[in-house]
């Protein structure tokens, strides 16, 4: 796990770019009724909106966060890495999917009065 602040940031960002491309296809293919080329392209300029939102939530509030639920479910002191590493990335995908389906609802819709029906 990371301690130090720039392991902390190496992981946020290893992260973000593993997830937010992935996303990005897989919402992607699901409005454009399956998988295709195109959506390669297409995502080339969603990508690095989404990027810049997920880092930022990453640093700011989900990895805090996310520390501090995964410690108080379990002890880190008494568990192995491997156990300690589990939780943190759930804890961390509990609060980024609600947060960054929200931000992509807002860019991609705007503030409307459907918001929380398009969220």
């Amino acid at each position: 796990m990371p301690t130090t602040k720039s392991q902390k940031l190496l992981f946020a960002l290893l992260t973000v770019m593993i997830t937010v491309p992935l996303f990005v296809f897989y919402n992607l293919a699901i409005e454009m009724g399956g998988m295709s080329n195109q959506i390669f392209l297409m995502s080339l300029k969603i990508i690095p909106i989404e990027f810049i939102f997920a880092i930022i939530l990453e640093i700011l509030i989900a990895g805090p966060l996310s520390e501090k639920i995964a410690f108080s479910i379990i002890d880190p002191r008494e568990e192995k890495p491997y156990v300690i590493t589990t939780v943190m990335i759930c804890s961390t995908v509990v609060l980024m999917c609600p947060m960054m389906s929200f931000i992509v609802a807002i860019l991609f819709n705007g503030i409307t009065v459907e918001l929380v029906d398009k969220w």
